[in-house]
C-alpha cells in the first residue's frame, strides 16, 4: 500500500487447534485496531492504542481469547485504522506531516497453553475491506457492499481479494503494554427533536454536546447512500453550522460519515475508527436509502466514575454537569482540547481542569499514560510543547507547560499514589531547570497571558465598552505565578523523590520567586499588576501575597468584581483563580454569584445562550465543547462543601472540612470513592440560625473539621458524625 491511503487495510490468518484450555494474545495495531476471531470481536476497546510518540513508544494490548478459540480451524482478522499515526487530511497544525507518519501495521502474538501457535509473519493475507476511508477529523466511509465473507473450512481464499503482507519495519518505539483504561461507549443516547433542512437532509439533535459516532439503521437498496454531517452549532436558520471549528481542517468532509448500502433488506452501522464532537447531526439519503433509527454513541475513556456533588444552587449544578460532559468529551485516549477540530492534548487545559476530573473519576492511570508522552516530548532543554503527543507551539509558557508537574502531584494528592511522583520528578527537575533559564531575577516574561479573556473575545456580545475590557494582565504575571507553583509542588514532590536537598533547594526558590513577584507587581495596599482581576486572583489563590497584605487584597478582588457586576472580566487562568481566591478569602458569596450570574461574560451567560457543554470563548464564537473553564465543578467540592485533601495525608488519608460562610447556599452534598478505604460523603444544610452537617469519614482516614469563625480544628476518626454551627460565624 501507498503512503496516504485511507481505506482500513484486513488482515486474516487460518491455523488449526487441537484443544485450547489458555489462551493469550498480545496485538499492537497502529494506527487503530479492531481484532477479531472466528468472527467475534475480542473486545468493547475503541480506538486502541491511545495516540502516542510512535517513533519513541508504541502500545500493545493483551486479551485472554481462550473462549473465542475452537478446535479444528480457526480464523483471526484484524482490521487496521489510520489514527493519528497515518493521519492523511491535512489541517492548519500540519498534523498530516508527522515525522512518525506510515502505512498501518501490524504486531500480533498468539500463544495456546504456553506455546507460541500465531505470530505477524509472511503467511498473513491482506484485503482492501468495506472501510474505504478513515481519517482523525473528516471522519469514515464505508461501503457495505466491499464486506468480505467469511473463511470456509477448507475454502481457499480468493487470490483476486486476498494478497500477500509485506513485513515492514516498526515505527522507531519501544514497546509498552497499555495500562491505562481504553475508550469504550458509555451511554447511548436517542434523538430529542428533528426537522427537515432547505436542501432536503434531516437534521437530528440529540440535546447534548458529546464525543462519539452515530448507529444507524437503514433500509434500502445496494449503492444507496447515508451521508451524516455532524456539529454542535446550528444558525439563525436551524442549520447546521460547522464554519467556526470546519475551517481548521483543510479539506470539504468534515466530520462527515458515510455509508453505502448492500442488498441486505436491513443494515445496522456505526463507525469503528472515527469520533465526532457533536450535538447534532444532518443525514442525507440518495439513492432511496431509508434510516429507520438512529442514535449517538458517547464515546470516552472508560475510567470510571467515583464522585458526584450538587448544591442548592440550580444554576451551579447544571454548569457542573456542563463542565464533566465536556470533560468526558475531552478524554478520548488523553486529555485533549476539543472532540473536533483539533482532538490535541493541549497542556494548558489538562491542567486546568486535573482536579475537575480527579474529584469525579478514577483517572489516575489515564494522567499516567498520558504524562509519558509529555516525557517522550520533552527536549533536552527540558522545555515540553504545548501539544502533546503531537509536538507542535512550543512557546506557550508556564501556565501550559506546568502539566509535566501539576499533574502528577495532583493525581499524588488525590489518590496517594507515590509512583507517579517518582516515574516524573526527572523530567519535572529539568523542566525547572528550562524556567529557570528562561527567567531573568526570578521573573519569566513568558507566555500569551490570560487566555480567552473576554477583551479578546469576538463581537463583544453583552455590549460592554473596550474599558470594562481592558483588564488582560501581561504574559509575566501568569508565567511568574505558575513558576512559583511549580516550586511549591516541587519541594513537596522532592521528599518522595528520595532527595531531601532538592526539598530545601526548590522551597528557597520559591521564596525568591515569591519576593520577585511581589517586588515586580505589588505594591502597599493590596494592589498587584494593574489590579486586573486575574492578577489579584493569582497572588490569592497561589499565595503570593503576604498575610499582612492579603486582607486588603482579597477586599480589592471583591470590589473589582462588584464593580463589573460580577461577570467574568478574566481568561482561563482568572477563571480558576478568582473564585478560589475569593471563596478561601472570606467572600464566598462573590464567588458564587461570579460563578452563575447570567451576563456577558461569564458561564451563566452560555446557560442563557442553551449550551449543553462549556465553551472556548465567553462569546462563543469558538468551539462550543472546551474544558479549560471547567474547574468550577471542583470549587463546588473545595469551596461549596469545603473539602480539601491534605498532602500531608494523600489519597484523603488526612483531609480538610471547612464549610463556607454563606447566605446564598443553603445546603450541600457529595460522595466520593476513596479507593481502598470506602466512601467519603459530606452533606449540609441550614437549620434555623445555624448549618448542620452529617460527615462520613472512611476508615482509616481522619478528617480536619473547622466551622465557620472558628479558630480551632477538630480531628474527627473514621465513622459517622454529626456537626453543628451557627450560619453567622460566631462560635
Amino acid at each position: 500500500m501507498r503512503r496516504g491511503r485511507k481505506h482500513a487495510p484486513v488482515f486474516r490468518r487460518r491455523f488449526l487447534l487441537e484443544d485450547c484450555h489458555r489462551a493469550q494474545c498480545v496485538i499492537c495495531g497502529l494506527g487503530h485496531f479492531q481484532l477479531r476471531i472466528n468472527g467475534r470481536t475480542v473486545s468493547d476497546d475503541l480506538l486502541m492504542p491511545a495516540f502516542t510518540r510512535y517513533d519513541l513508544r508504541c502500545e500493545y494490548y493483551r486479551y485472554d481469547v481462550a473462549d473465542f478459540l475452537k478446535p479444528g480451524e480457526n480464523v483471526v482478522e484484524v482490521v487496521l485504522g489510520n489514527g493519528f499515526y497515518n493521519q492523511t487530511a491535512p489541517d492548519w497544525l500540519r498534523s498530516e506531516r508527522q515525522i512518525w507518519a506510515g502505512d498501518p501495521r501490524l504486531l500480533f502474538h498468539l500463544t495456546v497453553d504456553g506455546r507460541s501457535v500465531l505470530i505477524s509473519d509472511r503467511n498473513w493475507l491482506v484485503a482492501c475491506g468495506p472501510i474505504v476511508e478513515n481519517t482523525v477529523r473528516t471522519g469514515e466511509k464505508y461501503d457495505a457492499r466491499r464486506e468480505l465473507p467469511p473463511w470456509r473450512p477448507g475454502e481457499s481464499p480468493d487470490p483476486a481479494v486476498w494478497h500477500s503482507v509485506c513485513l515492514s519495519s516498526a515505527p522507531g518505539g519501544e514497546l509498552e503494554e497499555a495500562t491505562a483504561p481504553a475508550c469504550r461507549v458509555v451511554r447511548i443516547l436517542e434523538v430529542r427533536r428533528a426537522h427537515p433542512t432547505a436542501d432536503g437532509a434531516m437534521l437530528y439533535d440529540f440535546g447534548e454536546n458529546i464525543a462519539g459516532n452515530c448507529r444507524i439503521v437503514v433500509t434500502g437498496a445496494a449503492g444507496a447512500t447515508l451521508r451524516l454531517v455532524h456539529g454542535e452549532k446550528l444558525n439563525a436558520e436551524g442549520d447546521l453550522d460547522n464554519g467556526h471549528i470546519g475551517m481548521y481542517t483543510l479539506v470539504p468532509d468534515f466530520q462527515t460519515d458515510v455509508y453505502t448500502l448492500n442488498d441486505q433488506p436491513l443494515q445496522e452501522w456505526s463507525p469503528t475508527f472515527t469520533y465526532h464532537g457533536f450535538q447534532y447531526v444532518k443525514v442525507f439519503a440518495a439513492g432511496g436509502a431509508e434510516l429507520k433509527h438512529l442514535t449517538a454513541r458517547v464515546i470516552r475513556s472508560g475510567f470510571d466514575r467515583i464522585g458526584s456533588a450538587r448544591c442548592s444552587d440550580a444554576a451551579l449544578n447544571v454548569l457542573t454537569v456542563l463542565a464533566l460532559r465536556s470533560y468526558e468529551a475531552n478524554f478520548v485516549n488523553m486529555p485533549t482540547d476539543c472532540p473536533h477540530r483539533e482532538k490535541m492534548g493541549w497542556t494548558g487545559d489538562a491542567q486546568l481542569s486535573a482536579e475537575l476530573g480527579l474529584w469525579h473519576y478514577r483517572v489516575g492511570e489515564n494522567y499516567r499514560a498520558w504524562l509519558k508522552s509529555i516525557r517522550d516530548c520533552q527536549r533536552a532543554t527540558g522545555q515540553i510543547p504545548g501539544t502533546v503527543p503531537y509536538s507542535n507551539h512550543w512557546q506557550f509558557g508556564p501556565v501550559w507547560d506546568s502539566a509535566l508537574i501539576i499533574l502528577p502531584y495532583q493525581v499524588w494528592r488525590f489518590t496517594g499514589d507515590e509512583s507517579i511522583v517518582r516515574e516524573n520528578y526527572a523530567a519535572c527537575r529539568k523542566l525547572m531547570q528550562y524556567f529557570s533559564d528562561i527567567a531573568l531575577d526570578d521573573i519569566i516574561a513568558f507566555g500569551p497571558g490570560d487566555w480567552a479573556h473576554p477583551g479578546r473575545c469576538d463581537g463583544n456580545p453583552g455590549g460592554i465598552t473596550a474599558a470594562d475590557l481592558r483588564h488582560i494582565i501581561p504574559g509575566t504575571v501568569d508565567a511568574t505565578a505558575y513558576y512559583y507553583r511549580c516550586a511549591e509542588y516541587m519541594a513537596e514532590m522532592a521528599r518522595v523523590a528520595g532527595t531531601p536537598e532538592e526539598n530545601r533547594e526548590f522551597a528557597a526558590l520559591a521564596a525568591r520567586i515569591k519576593a520577585a513577584f511581589q517586588r515586580e507587581f505589588c505594591r502597599p495596599g493590596g494592589h498587584c499588576a494593574g489590579d486586573e482581576a486575574t492578577a489579584l486572583g493569582l497572588a490569592l489563590d497561589l499565595g503570593l501575597v503576604d498575610d499582612a497584605e492579603k486582607r486588603a487584597m482579597a477586599a480589592r478582588l471583591d470590589e473589582r468584581m462588584r464593580c463589573v457586576d460580577y461577570r467574568a472580566d478574566f481568561g482561563i487562568s482568572g477563571a480558576k483563580a478568582v473564585p478560589r481566591a475569593l471563596a478561601a478569602n472570606g467572600y464566598f458569596d462573590t464567588a458564587l454569584r461570579v460563578l452563575t450570574q447570567r451576563r456577558f461574560p461569564g458561564w451563566g451567560y452560555w446557560l442563557v445562550r442553551g449550551a449543553s457543554s462549556l465553551w472556548e470563548s465567553w462569546g462563543g464564537d469558538k468551539s462550543r465543547n472546551h474544558v479549560m473553564f471547567g474547574d468550577l465543578g471542583a470549587w463546588l467540592w473545595e469551596y461549596g462543601g469545603g473539602i480539601n485533601p491534605e498532602i500531608s495525608g494523600p489519597g484523603f488519608a488526612c483531609f480538610r472540612v471547612t464549610p463556607p460562610k454563606t447566605e446564598l447556599l443553603s445546603c450541600f452534598e457529595g460522595r466520593r470513592e476513596v479507593a481502598g478505604r470506602g466512601t467519603l460523603s459530606w452533606a449540609w444544610q441550614r437549620e434555623g440560625a445555624g448549618c448542620v452537617g452529617e460527615l462520613m469519614v472512611p476508615p482509616g482516614c481522619v478528617a480536619r473539621f473547622r466551622a465557620p469563625g472558628e479558630s480551632g480544628e477538630r480531628s474527627l476518626a473514621g465513622g459517622r458524625h454529626i456537626l453543628r454551627w451557627r450560619r453567622d460565624g460566631t462560635v
